[in-house]
């Protein structure tokens, strides 16, 4: 081939006639334009449109913007495949596809219907709930911990054998309170069995100084220390709720103690805070403020009392 019909040809590509590409008196203008596309990538656009105008609040809301976001990108790759194959196209839409239904998946799978028992249930609708504290986190709360039984005149703990490592809640039922065989109190369902060790712990080795008795069934549930204290150091939230529920709890037995022991005319400290009396432990409220106030002749933190 000579060097004229290569030159001819090499323009013949470039010539308006034959470009694809806007001419250049239309600068980047596209005149004329194409035809609408078909009803399958409106469609896709429109499902664009609904998923990205949904909320992001809340792991339902995700869930129902990126299945709709999956569901517009499988017909986009349906409409580059069968109109105009394009393989790149169906490719990168497919691709997109699988990542949003992943994440969808997963917040499929943070919304699942819980599977607690009805006792769960109860104690969720009575305590947590309140605080707004969400399903999927209770159900993990539920599974560190474990529910037992006590019967009438059963103990859940005697002064000075039990060690005082974990943390138990009354779910129904009524327990006494006893110090050197002197009643001090009731606890009741929704209330800590042992809030004030729980606060005034320090080793391994301490142990209770009262003794408690069902004085009617009981069904409550045992969280031990550190499982739950992992729980609650990745749960800020969760461990504020933790913090006002047990300063309530305390606030209430210092409180009946106070009455009781005032009444009969010799008031004491409560035996059952050897610690938090003598020494106050920094905590923080719901929000992040700290410091101590003296409830019923004890200093309790301040994030602690959690009155309501």
């Amino acid at each position: 081939m000579d060097d004229d019909n290569m030159t001819t040809e090499y323009l013949g590509i470039f010539d308006s006639n034959n470009a694809t590409e806007p001419s250049p008196e239309h600068g980047l203008a596209c005149l004329p334009w194409k035809p609408l596309q078909g009803g399958l990538f409106q469609l896709s656009q429109l499902l664009f449109l609904l998923g990205y105008c949904a909320p992001v609040s809340g792991f339902a809301a995700v869930f129902v913007m990126h299945l709709l976001i999956a569901l517009a990108f499988i017909l986009m790759a349906v409409w580059g495949w069968v109109y105009h194959c394009a393989l790149d196209v169906f490719m990168w839409c497919m691709t997109l596809t699988l990542l949003n239904l992943c994440h969808a998946g997963y917040a499929g799978y943070r919304i699942r219907p819980a599977k607690l028992t009805q006792e769960e249930k109860d104690l969720f609708l009575r305590v947590f709930k309140p605080f707004g504290v969400p399903m999927h986190t209770y159900q993990q709360l539920c599974r560190l911990g474990k529910i037992y039984s006590l019967k009438i005149g059963e103990h859940y703990a005697t002064e000075k054998r039990t060690g005082s490592n974990r943390l138990g809640m009354i779910i129904y039922g009524k327990v006494k309170v006893f110090h050197q065989g002197q009643f001090l109190h009731h606890i009741s369902e929704s209330e800590f069995l042992d809030s004030t060790e729980w606060q005034s712990f320090s080793s391994e080795s301490d142990v209770f100084q009262v003794t408690m008795t069902a004085s009617s069934y009981c069904r409550y549930i045992i969280w031990p220390r550190e499982s739950l204290l992992e729980a609650l150091t990745s749960e800020p939230y969760l461990q504020c709720v933790f913090n006002n529920l047990i300063g309530n709890d305390i606030a209430n037995k210092l409180g009946q103690l106070n009455e009781r022991n005032s009444v009969k005319g010799a008031p004491k400290p409560d035996i059952r805070l050897p610690n938090v009396y003598q020494r106050p432990a920094n905590r923080y409220n719901m929000k992040g403020q700290s410091g101590t106030v003296a409830v019923c002749g004890a200093a309790i933190p301040m994030g602690l009392t959690g009155f309501r």
